[in-house]
């Protein structure tokens, strides 16, 4: 997906921004900045706030095969309360200015983090989780928790993804039942931080100096440490450096080996429907369905 491919989308997501905003509050237009999957982010300058990112979900309603039913409204007021906390903790991230909801667009208006074309490392990022996971968590219900305890909600999502994949492949992926797999996890889903869920490169803005901001709150939970670890082994395929970062060499020894596979069989599942069918990539769909097979076969063994 590109900004040329999406032009005529882009170019009636900005006439919508520029009728909703106040034309005395900045010097210019927005213009189109970056982009997501979900969401187009602009750049203005106000002149109350200074320089601002203006994020626009590309669509109200989210549809696709991981997340069949999602409102955007929902994400932007969660980004907006969790920005707020955790700038107010010393987090690295937009401090989030204001909200704008009306019948045709939505806006989330943050503060611009300048950011280099440098890619953090991936001790880096081990040591931006450390530094999450060690603040307390939020008191307000997150989007993607779907006021669901967490063992439920990871087995039931598993199974409807596991089911997406077969349904897109015609092939058989034996997995535990959802009643299985939540007792399976139950001992294992108490401890609760925040979690990120989305430790990609792209959502870390670095600098020369460090780690400017952390963004894209989407995916976040509240849950136990080892299930955000569980997704950075499966992004950053088993590399020791992650982990380095984030000062544990044995991640998931305080758990048990099922629950370590299915917190990975979690992820797993995500990033084969992401190449299969969200953003298309025969090449990555195949690696990702490789992974998936072994983390299934072994899960079964274990059990």
């Amino acid at each position: 997906m590109t900004l040329l491919a999406n032009r005529d989308r882009v170019a009636e997501l900005s006439q919508l921004l520029q009728a909703v905003i106040d034309p005395a509050e900045y010097d210019a237009a927005p213009v189109p900045h970056a982009f997501g999957l979900d969401n187009l982010v602009f750049c203005a300058t106000s002149r109350r706030f200074g320089e601002v990112a203006l994020k626009v979900p590309w669509q109200r309603w989210i549809s696709n095969d991981n997340d069949p039913n999602q409102d955007a409204r929902d994400l932007l007021r969660q980004e907006l309360l969790l920005s707020r906390m955790l700038c107010a903790a010393g987090f690295p991230g937009p401090m989030a200015q204001d909200l704008i909801c009306t019948d045709d667009i939505d806006v989330l208006v943050s503060a611009f983090v300048r950011s280099s074309d440098t890619l953090p490392s991936e001790v880096q990022i081990g040591q931006l989780a450390a530094q999450l996971h060690a603040l307390a968590p939020p008191d307000t219900a997150l989007v993607a928790q779907e006021n669901t305890r967490l063992a439920a909600l990871l087995s039931q999502r598993i199974a409807a993804r596991m089911a997406r994949v077969e349904q897109l492949t015609g092939d058989s992926f034996p997995v535990p039942t959802e009643t299985r797999m939540e007792g399976l996890l139950q001992h294992d889903c108490m401890s609760h931080c925040l979690l990120h869920m989305d430790l990609r490169r792209e959502n870390v803005l670095a600098t020369d100096g460090g780690i400017a901001a952390l963004v894209d709150w989407a995916n976040a939970l509240v849950g136990p440490p080892e299930l955000e670890l569980a997704r950075a082994y499966e992004y950053f395929d088993g590399r020791p450096e992650f982990f380095k970062g984030y000062g544990q060499a044995h991640p998931f020894c305080g758990i048990s080996p099922a629950a370590r596979l299915i917190f990975g069989l979690d992820t797993a599942v995500m990033l084969a429907i992401v190449g299969l069918s969200e953003a298309p990539d025969p090449d990555f769909a195949q690696r990702k369905l490789k992974r998936l097979r072994r983390i299934c076969a072994d899960l079964q063994g274990c059990i």
